[in-house]
């Protein structure tokens, strides 16, 4: 499917890319610096503004975003919070062990931790491909 460019908006390191599909369709890549981090996919351009500032909002507030999956208080000393799509789709939250850094993630509508992992980091590189074995989009 051929694209072509629209516009590009940016908020500090974060950027994304608008393009118009032939399908009448928008398509905005979600870029950290160089490095993508995630789609949206919309009806026009306005709708993928909307949801690149409402992603920037939440990176503002703490959040990192990679992958496709924003994960709530990585960022501002809480290490706990929300895990969700970039999309605004809540899929779990996440925390981690003050004393022995594993961090754990449990997926909405479960009682048991999803998937532990030794830091943060490699957490948000196992929900991505949970997401992705779980049938989700991951970007």
């Amino acid at each position: 499917m051929s694209t072509m460019h629209f516009d590009t908006l940016v908020h500090d390191e974060l950027s994304c890319e608008v393009t118009r599909r032939t399908d009448a369709q928008f398509t905005g890549i979600l870029k950290y610096r160089t490095f993508e981090t995630g789609e949206f996919v919309g009806p026009d351009a306005s709708s993928i503004a909307q949801q690149f500032w409402a992603v920037c909002e939440l990176i503002d507030e703490g959040g990192q975003v990679r992958h496709g999956i924003i994960m709530m208080g990585y960022h501002d000393g809480t290490n706990k919070g929300d895990v969700l799509l970039v999309d605004g789709e809540v899929i779990g939250d996440w925390a981690m062990e003050e004393h022995d850094d594993l961090s754990a993630f449990t997926a909405n509508g479960s009682s048991e931790v999803t998937l532990m992992a030794p830091s943060a980091w490699l957490l948000h590189d196992s929900i991505a491909s949970w997401v992705r074995g779980a049938g989700g989009e991951e970007g």
